[in-house]
């Protein structure tokens, strides 16, 4: 992000969403799936290239991403 973003989100004429590799930890813990950190941030890169933009991101969107990394990699679930 470049330093004019950044002032004008300090000046709050816009905002910024920012989702972090804890909230794919957490989300997935949630869910019974244990995840290192290094597969929290290929779930959130994953998310990051193919996300519909129409939707956006939200945690119904991350929750689908952990279920199919895991399901394609065959990490279990607790749940």
């Amino acid at each position: 992000m470049d330093k004019e973003r950044l002032e004008r989100i300090r000046k709050g004429e816009s905002i910024a969403i920012f989702w972090g590799f804890e909230d794919i930890l957490g989300e997935a813990k949630e869910m019974g799936i244990k995840l290192t950190k290094e597969q929290a941030k290929e779930i959130l890169q994953e998310i990051d290239m193919r996300h519909d933009a129409t939707i956006g991101v939200n945690w119904d969107v991350l929750r689908v991403y952990i279920e199919n990394y895991s399901s394609e990699r065959g990490l279990e679930s607790n749940e």
